[in-house]
């Protein structure tokens, strides 16, 4: 055997040793890759459903605590409405009356002071959409109501819910949750009722007035607002776990036989869990009333946690999550509610997305192994027919440099940025897209032409002229050996446009020279031009208030500060005017806060109107305090404009039922003048406007109070 074939023997062995350790290695990187993937995507799933769960007990709970808020302000001015009226009517007076002469039942319906209680309670009830009233007598008889057959028997309120009547003769005036109203002659439905106590010149409580409510009409509305998505509601139910208010699903109710087909959830139905989801066809072994009472009425009546988002059933047997509270005040709870795969649905989705990507993942990894396993074993054939046919090796390469150099011509010709290669003085070749992007009839032409024909006079980054310029900078590139910068060609119609140049020095021939490559990026810098455009339009918007749409503070502290600074140095007036809605808490207290905001929007729309002056400035300066700022304007002038605003706001006539002053809307304003100086601050010439705005507060509002009167 020759020495040749001996060393070649050697190095074949080596080679097939090295190639099953690399094997190997990347056998074992692969898995522990894949490893890493499966553990970081499972702590990921983990902290999204960790982060979902959260959201969705924070947004029960949210929606839970504000249907509750809702009930209870109902509830105080139904209270207060009955409160008021007892308060100023003769009721206590006539019901003293009714009582003292112990009169039998007969005797109670034919007195005239039934009659009137009875004409001035019908009224309120009409007024106010009450169903019906009762007088009720220490001893739980009815001494009034509408209809003659209740009169002298044991009150219907006493015989379901008696604690709540004894808490009225005590002195409270109390909220009676939803009771089945069979025993009253007036009709036979679910019905709640606000008790006030009636009291004589003494304050002693000598009976009970009950005005009788619609569940349905604002109670069960109150909770139907609570709904989220397409399977939420909220709903009230007492300490017996019957369903105060109507449930979403009557529909499924009667369809799985909770409730008959005449019947209505409300008072109808117990909320206990039947062991499985009806819906999907489960049917209990045990009858509703022997059934437990669902997992979130357990904990209700134990005071034990108000939420679960791991999944519990409901009164149909579906997995819900929920939140809940119980009101010991009122008596009743209040629960919210959803379908579990509705709310984890966005869970579920990412995880499947997730689970479907791991699989992608780990098929690919393989098979990319698998891939580089068959390319590794190629190269192996082929470099052992390498090592075989050494003697030919020179050979081989010449041909390998001479495709590589079929190959830089075809990626010459065919890339899509243009190419072009130059010496120090003229073009030596260029690409189909070169001709292309300069609009070139011809690659003679091209070549034929200088470098700085194609060059637009119109550079933005010296004042040389772009001849020296682009002499420079090849020269640049010569030294450096690479060069990238941006340049404007001119086509040969004349368009001028903008390029991204990258300029490398190579040898060609045994000579040194440059490939340049040139990019079109014209639609780049429009893009550019587009975002700086909306960066403007986002600050802008950071400036308005989200509310109103007129400037917010931050726009008037900016304001504030360039105007001042414009009335020092010119030494003219600035003027401020302060307003204050009047009463404005009690307005959102009494319409709520949405009618609050609309309040907000027409008293900003109306001031807008006033100011034409494009100096002038309109800002939310906070809550329901706007600010004005006008720039060389006199005290007498600012305080004229003041006087407008406020006689604006109240030609608007935007109802205003709480206020004391007015039966519209009103403003307070404050309206002050100076010629700044360097010794005044700007922020103790606001402090002072705003004392003259609390001045025109003190002095009994709607009202412009100025330094000059």
């Amino acid at each position: 055997m020759s020495l040749r074939c001996v060393i070649l023997n050697i190095v074949r062995k080596c080679f097939m040793s090295t190639q099953t350790q690399r094997t190997t290695l990347r056998l074992l990187f692969t898995t522990v890759f894949l490893l890493i993937v499966i553990v970081i995507a499972w702590l990921a799933l983990s902290q999204i459903k960790d982060e979902s769960k959260k959201n969705i007990r924070e947004s029960l709970y949210a929606v839970n605590q504000i249907t509750k808020e809702a009930i209870d302000i109902w509830i105080s001015h139904k209270k207060y409405d009955i409160i008021e009226f007892v308060n100023h009517h003769s009721i206590a007076s006539l019901t003293q009356k009714l009582l003292s002469n112990k009169k039998t039942s007969k005797e109670i319906i034919t007195s005239s002071e039934l009659k009137k209680i009875r004409k001035l309670l019908l009224d309120s009830a009409e007024r106010h959409k009450h169903q019906g009233f009762f007088i009720i007598t220490p001893d739980m008889k009815n001494v009034a109501a509408i209809d003659d057959t209740a009169i002298g028997k044991t009150n219907v309120i006493y015989n379901q819910r008696p604690k709540y009547l004894e808490r009225v003769f005590t002195g409270e005036t109390l909220f009676i949750p939803t009771i089945h109203s069979y025993d009253l002659a007036m009709s036979s439905q679910s019905t709640i009722f606000i008790a006030v106590p009636i009291q004589n010149h003494s304050k002693k409580v000598i009976a009970a007035l009950v005005f009788r409510l619609d569940p349905k009409n604002e109670f069960t509305k109150i909770t139907q607002l609570g709904q989220l998505g397409n399977s939420g509601e909220t709903y009230a139910f007492d300490d017996k776990g019957l369903l105060l208010t109507q449930s979403r699903f009557d529909n499924q109710l009667k369809k799985i036989g909770l409730i008959s087909a005449t019947q209505k959830s409300m008072l109808t139905l117990r909320i206990a869990d039947p062991g499985g989801n009806m819906l999907e066809g489960y049917i209990p072994s045990l009858s509703i009333k022997k059934r437990p009472f669902t997992f979130m009425v357990q904990n209700a009546l134990s005071g034990a946690t108000n939420f679960n988002i791991n999944g519990y059933r409901d009164y149909r047997g579906v997995d819900v999550v929920g939140a809940w509270v119980w009101d010991n005040k009122l008596g009743f709870g209040l629960a919210t509610e959803i379908d579990k795969k509705e709310a984890m649905q966005l869970y579920s989705h990412t995880r499947s997305t997730i689970f479907i990507v791991l699989i992608l993942t780990i098929i690919l990894s393989f098979g990319l192994l698998f891939l580089l396993l068959k390319l590794e074993q190629k190269s192996k054939i082929k470099l052992k027919n390498a090592y075989e046919q050494l003697e030919d090796k020179v050979e081989q390469r010449t041909k390998e440099f001479k495709e590589s150099e079929e190959k830089f011509r075809t990626i010459f010709e065919s890339s899509s940025d243009a190419l072009i290669l130059l010496n120090k003085t003229n073009f030596i070749d260029c690409n189909d897209a070169a001709l292309n992007m300069f609009l070139c009839g011809s690659k003679e032409e091209f070549l034929n032409s200088l470098h700085s024909k194609w060059s637009a006079k119109e550079q933005s980054d010296s004042i040389l002229s772009h001849e020296v310029q682009l002499k420079k900078k090849m020269a640049h590139a010569f030294r450096r050996g690479e060069l990238a910068y941006e340049w404007n060609y001119i086509r040969s119609n004349g368009d001028v446009f903008p390029a991204e140049v990258l300029l490398t020095s190579i040898y060609m021939n045994e000579e040194k020279v440059l490939q340049g490559t040139i990019r079109d990026i014209s639609e780049r810098k429009k893009a550019q031009s587009k975002l700086i455009a909306l960066n403007d339009e986002l600050e802008r918007l950071s400036f308005l208030d989200g509310l109103t749409g007129i400037a917010n503070r931050r726009m008037f502290d900016t304001t504030f500060e360039r105007e001042w600074s414009h009335a020092q140095r010119n030494n003219k007036p600035i003027s401020l005017i302060l307003i204050d809605i009047d009463f404005f808490k009690q307005y959102n207290d009494y319409y709520g806060h949405i009618k609050g905001d609309t309040c907000l929007k027409i008293v900003a729309k109306t001031l807008s109107a006033i100011f034409k002056r494009t100096v002038d400035l309109l800002a939310r300066y906070g809550g329901e305090e706007f600010v004005i700022i006008l720039p060389n304007t006199e005290i007498r002038h600012a305080k004229m404009l003041a006087q407008k605003c406020r006689n604006k706001i109240i030609q608007e006539k935007i109802f205003h039922a709480p206020s004391t002053i007015h039966d519209v809307l009103t403003i307070s304003i404050g309206v002050n003048s100076i010629i700044p100086t360097p010794l005044i601050e700007p922020s103790s010439f606001i402090d002072a406007t705003d004392k003259l705005l609390y001045q025109a507060k003190n002095k009994g509002r709607n009202r412009v109070e100025s330094e000059i009167q």
